[in-house]
Order: structure tokens, then sequence, then C-alpha cells
């Protein structure tokens, strides 16, 4: 319960009901102009036993919930997000399907209504289809599937959309409680311990040993002898695993240098990023067509792949890194944070520093020049319908 102070008293408000305690005239004039009165009512007489001057009439009116957004996702130009009320939410251009009600651009937070029935815990975006992780571990799709990235068995066409979150086809008896997306990829965790993907396959970003065409149902990506993933990442045409063995792996696209083994040639299987020997490393992260991060349980980070731009935060713009250079955080970074990649949701914990370097696109810092990556405050989303 609050009270709201409207000239000449008190409104206390419980949910939608509007309890109008000692009123003047002018109180109830307030209460027209916001709503909360129908004007009908302005000429009602007040009495010594009921009505406004005597207290207790009820008055009912809308009170707009507040809803508190965690855990946004980005899409190619869109963002997906749950609500503290449990419902999914959107914004921004979908050209594939995923937004319903039906629209191509939400300019504002959005209740999806077609994935808000379903039980999320989790959901995140790739580059035009949105993944739902349900509490009992399933995982749901929508929007595009021109590359089997639904994950049913099926692929659709350039045009073709699925509107509502279809159940992806895992083996029985698996669950799901880590799963990553980024372009038209999807990587997953199972509990029976092995790493899935589906989606494109044109790099090899699968990890089935095999290059090109596409995988439509969840395909058991080809482990290092006696490791198994605690943590993955899908950026797009690569694909990174944090090994149970506290090393990373990586493997699909290495054009320039994506994959960190010191070459550029793209692979079709995990192999180990050529990081230091003497650390254990403890979390992944990635940025689609530019690389990959990971720190160390000493809190130093590491960067590899593309910099041309300086993305890579390692005090140069010489491209191509394949191997993995030290990474010049202001001071020893204590979480990577990647929006391709959601960690189980006991290892969650709200990062209190995130950073930014390198080229961005318009509307961002633009930095041409090497630096050292700069501090941002992270905010926090709310939603008044």
């Amino acid at each position: 319960m609050f009270s709201i102070l409207i000239a000449g008293g008190f409104v206390k408000v419980r949910s939608a009901r509007a309890i109008v305690q000692s009123l003047s005239t002018l109180g109830i004039v307030a209460l027209m102009t916001v709503g909360l009165v129908p004007a009908s009512n302005a000429q009602a007489a007040a009495t010594p036993d009921s009505g406004i001057s005597a207290g207790g009439t009820v008055v009912t009116g809308t009170v707009s919930p507040v809803v508190h957004l965690s855990q946004p996702s980005a899409g190619s130009q869109w963002v997906v997000t749950m609500g503290d009320d449990g419902n999914v939410y959107a914004w921004g251009r979908q050209d594939n399907g995923a937004f319903n009600p039906a629209s191509k651009q939400w300019q504002r937070p959005t209740l999806m209504t077609n994935a808000s029935d379903k039980g999320f815990t989790r959901v995140i975006a790739g580059s035009t289809t949105a993944y739902g992780l349900s509490t009992s571990g399933e995982v749901f799709a929508w929007g595009s599937n021109s590359y089997g990235q639904i994950g049913d068995g099926t692929v659709g066409t350039s045009t073709s959309t699925v509107p509502d979150p279809v159940k992806v086809q895992l083996p029985d008896g698996v669950i799901v409680d880590v799963i990553s997306a980024s372009g038209q990829n999807v990587l997953v965790i199972g509990s029976d311990g092995i790493t899935y993907a589906w989606g494109t396959n044109s790099n090899g970003q699968i990890g089935d040993g095999a290059v090109g065409g596409n995988r439509p149902l969840p395909t058991p990506v080809q482990m290092p002898t006696g490791v198994t993933f605690t943590s993955v990442v899908s950026g797009g045409t690569s694909s990174y695993g944090l090994g149970s063995d506290g090393r990373v792996y990586a493997w699909g696209l290495n054009a320039s240098g994506q994959l960190g083994d010191g070459t550029t040639t793209n692979r079709s299987v995990p192999v180990e990023v050529k990081l230091p020997l003497d650390k254990t490393y403890v979390e992944i992260a990635a940025s689609p067509l530019v690389g990959g991060f990971a720190r160390a349980d000493d809190g130093s980070v590491y960067a590899w792949g593309a910099n041309d731009k300086g993305q890579l935060g390692i005090g140069t713009t010489s491209n191509r890194q394949a191997t993995p250079h030290r990474f010049l955080f202001p001071r020893e970074s204590r979480s990577l944070s990647s929006r391709t990649a959601l960690p189980p949701a006991s290892e969650q914990s709200p990062p209190k520093v995130t950073f930014t370097l390198g080229a961005t696109t318009p509307g961002g810092r633009s930095v041409t020049e090497p630096q050292r990556p700069d501090s941002l405050r992270r905010r926090f989303l709310c939603l008044s319908e």
C-alpha cells in the first residue's frame, strides 16, 4: 500500500482500488484531472453520514503496474528480455515474425503475447530468432527458420517465419541450463554433459567435423578427448567453449584469427586456444566476427581475433591477432559479459562494471585510436504500462 498526496488530502492505494480519505472539493477536482474519479461524480453532495467530507468513500481507479526488466539480449536490430512479472518483452526492429502482436518495429518495450505463457525463466536473441528456456529446462524458439535455427528438424525459406514458440527437439530426457545464440546458430549444454549445436554450418561452427549445410536438429559437438564444456558462447560464425580442464576451445570461422590457435585456418571441431599454460580460465565471451575473450582465475583477461579498429583492447590496431594478448583493463576484471550467452541461473550475479572499446556504429562513442576500455555504469530498465 502507498499514499499519494493530492491537494486537500491523501489517496491510499491498494492494488487497483483507491480509498479517498478526508478530501476537500479541490481534492476531488484533482482526482477528476488524473482520471481516478468520473466527472459525473463531482456533483455528489456530502452528507454527515457518507460522502467525501465524511470519509470512507471507495473510488475505483486503475494503477499502472511497474515491470522491472532483466537479462536483456540483443539480436541484429532488436532486444528481448524477461520481466519480473514472468512475461517476455521486446523492442526494436524484427522482420522475421518474432514480434507478436504482429509488427516489424516496436519503439518501446512491448509485451510479446506469443511468448508470455510458456513459463520462461530466460530468453535470448539470435540475429533473427528468439529462444526461451523454460523452468523445466526445455528450449523453445520462434522467428526466422531459414537455416534450421528453430531446431525442430525443419528448414524454412528466407521469407517464412515461425510466429509462436516451438519446442526444440533435443534428445529424450535431455534438459538445458546453459544456452547461447548469435547470428543463425545456437549452442546448449545438455544435462547429459554433451554440447549440442544447430543452425547454419557455413564455417564449421556446429563443430561436428563437417563444413557446409544446415543442422535443423541439435547436433553433438565433437568434444576434445576427456573434456566436457562448462560454458559455451556462440559468436555466430565461430563458437567457443570453456573446458572442464580450465582451458578454452574454439571452432568455426578463423579468417581473422578468431579461434586463437595461431592460424587463420577454419576448424570444424574444437581446437585449444593458445592461452598461457600457467593459468586456469574461468570465463569466456565472444564478439561476432571479431573474436574471443577469456578471463583467468587471477583476474587477467586475454583477447584474440580481428583488431583493425582496436576492438581487442590490447593497445594496438594491428589486425588478425591469431594468438591471445593481454587485455588492457583499467583494473583487473572481475567478470566478463557476453550478450549472447546465459550461464546457469545459480552462477549469475549482477556485473558492476562493463567496458566498451573499438569502433562503434552511429549513436555510440567512436574510438578510432587504440586505447584502454572506457568504464560505463550499467543502467537498469523499468517499464510502466
